[in-house]
């Protein structure tokens, strides 16, 4: 999949909250593949410039996981909140396109994934019709 183009180098909390987002879409089913998680560490060298390692990557993934069972409004005020960090559209864009590939990766993307993938792009305030793209293109590859 191909991601936005960033216009500027996001910060390092700006690149954990991407993983963030990515985390939080990824643990709709209860974990972590291991495919779910060599996306997340591609995807993020690919918008870092300082190309944090697999390492930093996987005690990020420990660091944000939600609780689980996550609080009934737990996962939509993160998400407003990491919206906020993440600043431009072009970045939140990215954390929702890198989320939607990581949710396809495992066999394609379920109802209850499409739920909290629609409640994200509306959480971090995303145009309904860009989101709908971006989850064309995930089905597409």
């Amino acid at each position: 999949m191909n991601l936005p183009t960033l216009t500027s180098t996001p910060s390092i909390e700006q690149v954990r909250a991407v993983v963030e987002v990515v985390v939080l879409i990824a643990y709709a089913d209860g974990n972590l593949a291991p495919a779910e998680e060599e996306i997340i560490t591609a995807r993020v060298a690919e918008i870092s410039s300082r190309t944090p390692d697999a390492a930093w990557v996987k005690q990020t993934i420990g660091e944000v996981r939600p609780p689980l069972p996550p609080e009934a409004d737990w996962r939509s005020a993160r998400l407003v909140a990491l919206s906020e960090l993440l600043g431009s559209d072009e970045l939140r864009q990215t954390a929702f396109a890198v989320a939607l590939e990581v949710a396809h990766v495992d066999g394609g993307i379920g109802l209850r994934e499409v739920s909290l993938l629609a409640a994200t792009a509306q959480e971090l305030g995303l145009d309904a019709q860009m989101a709908l793209h971006f989850l064309d293109e995930a089905e597409k590859h």
